[in-house]
């Protein structure tokens, strides 16, 4: 009886082995697809990240360059101020100048016609003066 016990427990065994076996496909098959998917998931998480990044990265250039524009547009502004309080004060200089010349000639024309207008004094001369 020995012998008919163990073949029939290894019949069963077989008969279990052949109901496992598909169970046994179908389980790699689903780990397989699950595997799959999440490389998938992983490889769009990855890309959408990648875009995000350049996208704050493009941002960043842009927020830099608008910087530098604003920078660039008050240093012409202050030395187009510089350049006009310099011409302003350019300007004042030469008509100080020009004042100051013109009050020069006018106190030389001045001096010159009250110079040429002296009163000549009497000298003594040879008819005039008996002692000579």
């Amino acid at each position: 009886m020995n012998k008919t016990d163990d073949m029939r427990q290894e019949s069963t065994s077989i008969e279990a082995a052949d109901r496992d076996c598909p169970r046994a496909v179908q389980t790699a098959e689903d780990a397989r697809a699950i595997a799959v998917k999440k490389e998938g998931e992983i490889r769009v998480a990855n890309a959408l990240q990648d875009s995000a990044d350049a996208q704050s990265q493009s941002q960043a250039q842009a927020d830099n360059a608008i910087q530098q524009k604003d920078q660039a547009q008050a240093a012409t502004a202050q030395a187009e101020s510089d350049m006009a309080e310099s011409q302003a004060v350019s300007e004042r200089a030469v008509s100080a100048a020009q004042a100051d010349a013109a009050q020069s000639r006018l106190a030389h024309s001045k001096h010159s016609r009250t110079r040429n207008k002296r009163i000549p004094t009497r000298r003594p001369c040879a008819r005039d003066c008996p002692s000579s």
